[in-house]
């Protein structure tokens, strides 16, 4: 009786099989890979086989265009050092992108499970460009002058309310992953609280090594929202500033800085958010531009 091609097929194949228990288990192709899945059991590793490996590329995109910026690509596989290329991941792995470009605030990408194939990777880019900070006199209906020149009148144990307004610009973010908002202030002063649009009422969360402009000037650091003005509507924030002052007449200038938190690596090869590249015992600011408006009081 002859036996037919399928049956030999079968019988070739059990016999280079690797026997374990009386069962048959092949192995894996060279391009087979394995992820590691959750189950209701467990975790799982489940064989991925590739018959194309992995093609990955890399860019990020300006939010407000169509155009594709420049800079430095980091490039993070599993818990490995971001590298700056990476054309050919291994599937299975995780990978976090982002690029470095100092005209821009650039989200960090995030891959959960490399697959096979080609695949883009593409994140979001914010233009910078500096807000507008003004400052309104409210019981006196009059704008203060940046650096002084029309000033805020406060006697001693006066009281005063200053609107602060900043202004963004159409299509461009100057605090895209928020920031943090310092008031300094002459010691005289013995209240001043700083609430409205665009701030959590906390402190300010990231290391920030404030120096003040004015010798024995007091200071508090405010935290502003996490997408001050991602959207690049340009769309003006209003807070106000209520300043007490105490038995002493103030005077003296108040200083109102917008400092903006970025992205950046960290020594052990993570990426962070931040003002300060604290993560490299760096005080090194992660985004180097920031807007200040003063005025005097007196």
């Amino acid at each position: 009786m002859k036996m037919n091609g399928f049956f030999w097929a079968i019988i070739v194949l059990l016999a280079i099989g690797i026997t374990i228990g009386g069962f048959a288990v092949f192995k894996p192709s060279a391009t087979q890979q394995s992820v590691t899945t959750t189950t209701a059991g467990g975790q799982v590793s489940v064989p991925v086989g590739c018959n194309q490996n992995p093609v990955y590329t890399y860019s990020a995109k300006d939010t407000q265009s169509t155009s594709l910026i420049g800079g430095t690509d980091y490039i993070k596989a599993d818990e490995l050092a971001p590298v700056t290329t990476l054309t050919n991941p291994s599937a299975g792995d995780t990978l976090q992108y982002w690029k470095d470009n100092s005209s821009y605030f650039v989200e960090v990408a995030n891959v959960p499970t490399v697959l096979c194939g080609s695949h883009a990777v593409q994140t979001r880019a914010y233009a910078y460009a500096s807000s507008t900070i003004k400052a309104k006199d409210l019981d006196n209906d009059v704008f203060l002058t940046n650096g002084g020149g029309v000033n805020l009148t406060l006697g001693s144990n006066g009281l005063a309310n200053v609107e602060v307004r900043v202004q963004g610009t159409s299509k461009y973010s100057s605090a895209p992953f928020g920031g943090c908002i310092a008031v300094e202030y002459p010691s005289t002063l013995t209240s001043v609280t700083l609430t409205g649009a665009g701030l959590t009422g906390n402190a300010c969360p990231y290391t920030w090594t404030y120096t003040t402009q004015s010798t024995g000037n007091s200071y508090k650091m405010l935290e502003t929202t996490k997408d001050f003005d991602a959207d690049g509507s340009g769309i003006m924030k209003s807070a106000n500033l209520q300043l007490k002052a105490g038995s002493t007449n103030p005077s003296g200038m108040i200083y109102i800085t917008l400092q903006p938190a970025n992205n950046y690596i960290g020594n052990d090869g993570k990426f962070y958010i931040g003002i300060e590249k604290d993560k490299n015992q760096d005080t090194t600011k992660t985004f180097a531009n920031a807007q200040t408006f003063s005025f005097q009081v007196e």
